[in-house]
């Protein structure tokens, strides 16, 4: 009788058990191996992270990660130089996924930015303008930096000038906007207004090794300003 009971009583909890979640199971990994490759995208391994991040946005397109892999591998491609790859992963971010997606602002600005790596201009004109449908209060602080700069390198100085302009001093991207600032008076020939926009980032501390770059790099405008101007003793400064 106890041998019964016993048999009974595992029959039970043998029917209560639940078949594995493959699917869950398989998530897990996808997000696992998502992860790895963040952490080699943090850290500046741009290849080894595209090639974990490609398998999984060729492979696993029904995961909950995918839209996130997607963006992190077009930004690894992007920072290592494979633009033309970079771009398709991006537009598939604008078009597909559409502004709900958290990447869709970074993914526009990108696309702006392969417009001048690349020398093509399709497209950018509504990428523009899906940047301006978005709410002021929304726009990310690099949005101005990036269309000032894309300005600059078309070659619309002014409107370049008139955009940097907006930028403010606490803004990370002060310091580069200025830069570009001067650059565009530089190239109008006002090295007046050249000089002040490089002074005025000159009065900002360097924090960054990147923010050190631009400070050198502005020093040795200004000497080429005051050398052109015939301003030898300040140029020598």
């Amino acid at each position: 009788a106890r041998n019964i009971a016993l048999d009974a009583e595992a029959s039970q909890l043998e029917s209560g058990l639940q078949p594995p979640r493959k699917i869950q199971d398989a998530d897990d990994v996808v997000q696992r191996r998502l992860i790895e490759a963040e952490v080699a995208y943090g850290v500046g391994s741009y290849a080894d992270a595209s090639i974990v991040l490609f398998d999984i946005v060729e492979k696993q397109k029904g995961s909950r990660v995918y839209r996130e892999a997607v963006f992190y591998l077009a930004d690894s491609l992007f920072l290592k130089g494979d633009h033309l790859s970079a771009r398709d992963y991006f537009r598939t971010i604008v078009q597909d996924f559409g502004e709900s997606d958290e990447h869709y602002q970074k993914a526009l600005q990108r696309l702006i930015e392969l417009s001048v790596h690349l020398q093509d201009d399709t497209g950018v004109s509504d990428y523009l303008e899906r940047l301006d449908r978005v709410p002021q209060a929304k726009q990310l602080a690099s949005v101005p930096y990036v269309r000032a700069k894309y300005a600059y390198f078309a070659g619309d100085y002014k409107r370049a000038v008139d955009v940097f302009a907006t930028i403010a001093p606490t803004s990370k991207y002060y310091l580069q906007a200025r830069y570009f600032m001067g650059a565009s008076y530089v190239a109008v020939n006002e090295l007046g207004k050249a000089a002040g926009a490089f002074g005025d980032l000159l009065k900002q501390p360097a924090k960054t090794a990147a923010h050190k770059r631009i400070v050198e790099l502005a020093y040795m405008a200004l000497g080429r300003i005051h050398y052109e101007r015939d301003q030898p003793g300040e140029a020598v400064d």
